[in-house]
């Protein structure tokens, strides 16, 4: 196996697939960012970062413009979205108008007030910390300990109190035994947990989060579309599907009267008994 990655590493190198332009490209003497002309003839000291991120004698640049208040020399990328300097940290993105028709593409950097440029770091997916506070997508979000704060697979994290989903804490949740399942199930020591993003009926989006009445960490299954079973409990969201044999229950595409379900008995659709089979 090593001898394997040994050689793919060679091949990366021979034909310098890690060695493709950047969005920032000199010519004829002028910097330019795509089609957007950077200055003429460049600003003094001027170097392309990482991703859309640049920096000169004069400031930080995003996406070929100089970002407000930023200090240049000590400017620093963090991600494709994070940066920093001696004084702040910016969060710096892109967005469209439904004015506009989302035709135009514009950019948006924005200080991060309150966040600590000496301990700030990228994490993953979005996320960042610093000593004190952890953020997602440069908004500053309450955690129990954002020196434990870690992000999981499958839009979990957890810190050494508990576990969250979405950046919301899971109740009762146990976060050094905390881990992610899939998109929407995740354990810990003690128990399993389903959690999804519910928009109400006046449109309002909240994390909706329930503990699994019966399920056993240690054997826990998740399957497709909202399924998953444990010991003799099939579950679709996190709840009970009542009757369902787990012993010879599988998820299925193909099925009469749209259900995508079956066991040795019966037939379901989301979560709900649709025939029995003769």
């Amino acid at each position: 196996m090593r001898s394997v990655r040994l050689f793919f590493g060679f091949l990366l190198v021979l034909f310098g697939c890690g060695s493709r332009p950047g969005p920032y490209q000199k010519k004829d003497g002028v910097w330019y960012f795509g089609d957007l002309c950077v200055a003429e003839k460049g600003p003094p000291g001027f170097v392309p970062l990482s991703g859309p991120f640049a920096k000169s004698s004069i400031a930080g640049y995003y996406r070929g413009r100089a970002i407000p208040d930023s200090d240049g020399p000590s400017f620093a990328a963090l991600s494709e979205h994070y940066a920093k300097d001696k004084r702040h940290v910016f969060y710096c993105d892109t967005f469209r108008k439904s004015q506009e028709y989302y035709a135009i593409l514009h950019d948006r950097t924005v200080i991060m007030e309150g966040a600590d440029a000496a301990t700030f770091q990228n994490l993953t997916g979005g996320y960042a910390r610093d000593a004190a506070r952890v953020y997602f997508q440069g908004v500053a979000f309450p955690v129990k300990d954002a020196a434990s704060f870690t992000v999981l697979e499958y839009s979990f994290a957890k810190d050494r109190f508990t576990g969250y989903y979405l950046q919301e804490p899971i109740i009762g949740s146990d976060g050094p035994t905390f881990t992610g399942i899939d998109n929407h199930y995740a354990k810990d020591k003690d128990h399993v947990f389903y959690s999804r993003l519910d928009t109400g009926s006046a449109g309002i989006a909240a994390v909706k989060t329930v503990a699994l009445d019966g399920a056993q960490p240690a054997g826990f299954v998740a399957l497709d579309s909202g399924y998953a079973k444990s010991g003799d409990i099939v579950f679709y969201q996190g709840h009970p599907v009542h009757g369902a044999s787990a012993a010879t229950f599988t998820v299925q595409t193909g099925l009469p009267g749209g259900a995508d379900a079956r066991d040795d008995k019966a037939i379901y659709a989301a979560g709900r008994k649709l025939k029995a089979l003769k």
